[in-house]
Order: C-alpha cells, then structure tokens, then sequence
C-alpha cells in the first residue's frame, strides 16, 4: 500500500485482486497523509477506514495459507487488521489487537494470543499467522515463531476480505498498515523470516 493517492490498492500478485478505499471522514487525503521510510502508507482512523479486497475465489481460505503485513498501530484499542469469513463461532479468520495491544489469532470463539505487545513502543512490526490442514495456527512477530496451537475451527461461508476492519464493520484499525501478503500455502519459519526483511523493499 504504497499508492499515495486515489481509491485503489493494487496486488502485486498474479491475481489482480485489488482493494478499494473507503476512507473515513477526513477523505483519501487523509488517508495518504503519512510516509514511512520516505514513501506513501495508508493511515487507518480507527472509525471508518478500510479496504475492501473482494470475493475472488483465490481469496476463499479456510485453511492451508499464510497472511503477512506489517503494522504501526497508533493507540490501544481493538485494532482489527485483517478479517474475512463469519462472525460465527469457528467460522472467523481474523488478526487483531486487543485493547491491551496484543496481537491475536481469531476464529471467534476459538482463538488464539501470542501473548506480544507490538503496540506499546510505538514501532513498526511485522506479524504473521499460516493455519494448516489440521487448523494448527502458528503466529509469528517480527520473523519469530510465537506460538501454535491446533484449534476446533469449522469452514466459513465466504464474504469479503478487508484490511482494516471486522466483516461485520464494528471493529476498525487506528495506524498504520503496509505490505499485506496473502499466500495460497503454508509458509514455514525460514520463508517468514525472509518476508519479514522486506520493509526496506516495499
């Protein structure tokens, strides 16, 4: 998401799945007004802004995937940073900081704490999670393996997928995301060691 103006987040992928803007109340203006390491990234109110990524096949994952990004969150509260599926039981797939600033695994009902704080010292951080075909969750901060667990996750119906917000559009993330990867497979710990070098890159 280094756009730096208009409504579009293209994917660097082969599947063209691109994500539209809705900003908040202070605009797409605001929502481009900040750089990082000198170059445009997308600024999330906490109130409104998301991105909408779409319902392509390529993107309906229940399990077998990984989900990558990098985060400044701006304040404590709940920052939902990547969500899709159901807000049903088991049905969930979502990442998010609690109001504590620690980063989450949620299936709704069946989730998942890495027990880090990446809000508090203000920083950029790199986080991931790869669920497998057993739904054994892994989450990784900063290109370390965290914590795993097999969890009693069940099929969501697919919606959309947003950056930015819960699917049901009460939970927002304030800060600043950038480099959201989705992979079509598990990555393991020496792949997501190497995505997490890639902030100069992006």
């Amino acid at each position: 998401m280094t756009e730096g103006a208009g409504a579009k987040v293209f994917d660097r992928s082969p599947y063209g799945n691109n994500g539209t803007i809705t900003p908040g109340g202070g605009g797409l203006v605001a929502f481009w007004a900040n750089t990082l390491l000198d170059k445009p990234v997308g600024t999330f109110d906490g109130l409104a802004d998301f991105i909408n990524c779409g319902t392509d096949a390529s993107l309906d994952l229940d399990h077998t995937y990984t989900v990558a990004l990098f985060v400044t969150p701006l304040t404590a509260t709940i920052n939902m940073l990547i969500s899709w599926g159901e807000q049903v039981a088991h049905k969930r797939r979502s990442m998010y900081l609690n109001n504590v600033g620690i980063l989450w695994f949620s299936g709704y009902a069946d989730n998942l704490s890495s027990a880090i704080d990446i809000q508090t010292d203000g920083l950029e951080h790199h986080i991931a999670y790869t669920i497998s075909p057993s739904y054994l969750v892994k989450i990784y901060v900063d290109g370390r393996f965290i914590i795993s667990d097999t969890l009693a996750l069940e099929t969501p119906a697919f919606g959309n997928m947003y950056v930015g917000k819960s699917e049901t559009a009460t939970e927002f993330a304030e800060g600043q995301l950038r480099g959201v990867r989705v992979y079509n497979r598990v990555l393991d710990d020496r792949e997501i060691k190497t995505v997490s070098e890639l902030r100069r890159r992006l």
